[in-house]
């Protein structure tokens, strides 16, 4: 399976009216191409919170191993500090700059074009930057290696006071399931009813990494303590017998089958056989603690 190694993030920024609109890049290389070659792509365009939804997004996608450091080290934490850290000094980005549209990707050229046209505006950056997937259009003040070409610019920079106080967050309750080739774990809300699906530990912690990007921009800081607390909850979690209603709705193969075998109402998850316990997690509607 290839891994995308992420060098180096990087971000420029311009102003447009009372608004700083901020723009991504990363130095990445995958593991399966070679020669390994760095390449800086812009991964995003837009404004504040959906950079930070951004950050947060691509750092849950560490906690499997997709996305990793070349040392091999990479963690959620030290993926959102890096990217913070470049928002804090962007180099200024032209908005002024002409947008050249052409892709291998005939669809989303075309999609681009017709908004373009429809706008009847000119094809700058500052008319078009809302534009989705318009940032594969937008070259950065950043060599391949992410070497800075232009000064960094401050002003533009996103330098929030950190937060003393640590914030509630509503991710649901977890329980922790019976392991079948791993440990599986579900998030339930107050009736019982599962957000999501059952995942492995790697995906739940991305869920949550992902889910408090918004707690970043009114508590800043806090993912520094939020998300090692979480590791630490999961890891510690005893596990849980649970009383299990299968979703006969569900296209997975096997519902049926499961159904068949132990009911179409509740049962004891302690009472599945080992074999069966994939199948019941792919058809799970809800869930309810015994």
């Amino acid at each position: 399976m290839s891994v995308t190694y992420t060098c180096k993030r990087v971000a420029a920024a311009f102003r447009d009216g009372d608004d700083v609109v901020y723009a991504l890049g990363e130095v990445t290389y995958e593991s399966n191409v070679y020669p390994h070659t760095r390449h800086l792509s812009t991964t995003f365009i837009g404004k504040l919170p959906d950079a930070i939804k951004t950050v947060f997004a691509f750092a849950a996608d560490t906690c499997g191993g997709d996305l990793n450091s070349p040392d091999r080290k990479m963690t959620p934490e030290r993926y959102i500090k890096s990217a913070l850290n470049a928002l804090k000094q962007p180099l200024p980005l032209d908005p002024d700059m002409p947008l050249h549209i052409s892709s291998w990707d005939k669809e989303t050229v075309d999609r681009i074009l017709n908004t373009l046209q429809e706008r009847g505006t000119p094809a700058i950056l500052r008319n078009h930057y809302d534009v989705p997937r318009i940032n594969w259009f937008v070259k950065l003040p950043f060599s391949d290696e992410g070497r800075p070409l232009l000064e960094p610019c401050p002003d533009l920079g996103y330098q929030p006071k950190k937060s003393a106080e640590l914030p509630q967050v509503n991710f649901g309750k977890v329980l922790k399931l019976r392991p079948s080739s791993d440990n599986w774990f579900v998030r339930i809300d107050a009736d019982g009813k599962i957000l999501g699906r059952p995942e492995w530990q790697y995906r739940i912690l991305g869920d949550y990494v992902s889910s408090i990007w918004e707690t970043e921009l009114t508590h800043p800081g806090s993912y520094k303590k939020l998300i090692p607390a979480f590791r630490d909850y999961l890891r510690d979690l005893p596990q849980s017998d649970v009383l299990c209603v299968l979703d006969p709705g569900t296209k997975y193969y096997g519902v049926d089958e499961m159904i068949a075998k132990y009911g179409d109402g509740e049962f004891l998850l302690s009472s599945v056989d080992q074999e069966d316990l994939y199948k019941i997690y792919a058809a799970l509607k809800s869930v309810r603690e015994v």
